[in-house]
């Protein structure tokens, strides 16, 4: 037993690592939490705390507290978006997605200072329950609402500079591309633009499922990942083994010969 005061235990340091630690395994976390500055803010605030302290019970996570975390991060954002867009512009971009087994599309924002600002996600559900198409008009009226909001909020100096969001990128999908043009229409100054990556990961895609040469050339690909990635167990250990020795610790696999859809 070691007699220390209330305010400093020569083995608390010793006591939060393994406590850290504990919690990291129990709920498989990043071994990489030790060093987020996320967890640094908590100790940091944790110092000032007295001995009734409680965390927040379920409820209050999930309502205010994250609506209160996502608030600040969405404006933080946008800040960073819209900062020096007077000079620079800002340019929105989407897709159609789907998450966890919803019908979504995401509307981003690009700009000098932040690009890749999370405008909004649409859940597209309840329409497509109902048997109605992700139309141009429907994805156009979700769209502009927030393209104009962009454009009323005031920069951190209280200035607003409307005018700024002037380019929008879209895939080829016609019902994107048709919303880009009606939000075009209902705004001149925008230009449409296909987005570029889409449509070259639509190339490769068809190079690899319909050029026979290329079919031959994935279909051996996929083989060798079959025999030395994945369900072949000993040729799996085995290119395990020999590629950690080749590549300094490290286990590098096989690629995939298209990647991009």
């Amino acid at each position: 037993m070691k007699l220390c005061s209330n305010a400093i235990d020569p083995e608390a340091p010793q006591k939060l690592d393994i406590a850290i630690a504990n919690f990291v395994f129990a709920k498989g976390l990043s071994f990489n939490l030790g060093a987020c500055p996320l967890l640094a803010k908590i100790i940091s605030v944790a110092r000032t705390l007295g001995e009734n302290y409680s965390g927040p019970i379920r409820n209050k996570m999930g309502q205010e507290l994250l609506d209160s975390v996502h608030n600040t991060y969405y404006n933080d954002q946008i800040e960073a978006l819209i900062d020096e867009a007077d000079i620079f512009g800002v340019a929105g971009y989407g897709d159609l997605a789907t998450i966890d087994k919803f019908a979504c599309v995401s509307f981003l924002g690009s700009g000098a200072n932040n690009s890749f600002a999370i405008l909004d996600i649409v859940d597209c559900s309840e329409r497509c329950a109902a048997g109605q198409k992700k139309s141009g008009e429907y994805l156009a009226n979700k769209f502009l609402p927030r393209l104009l909001e962009l454009e009323n909020r005031e920069d951190s100096g209280g200035q607003k500079f409307r005018g700024f969001v002037d380019l929008l990128l879209f895939d080829g999908g016609s019902n994107v591309q048709k919303c880009a043009e009606i939000m075009r229409a209902r705004v001149p100054r925008i230009t449409v633009l296909h987005g570029a990556e889409h449509a070259l990961s639509l190339y490769f895609k068809d190079i690899f499922t319909k050029v026979k040469a290329f079919k031959r050339m994935a279909n051996i690909c996929r083989k060798a990942r079959n025999v030395f990635c994945s369900t072949r167990h000993n040729t799996t250990a085995m290119f395990r083994k020999f590629a950690k020795e080749h590549n300094n610790g490290k286990s590098i696999g096989l690629i995939k010969v298209s990647e991009c859809r």
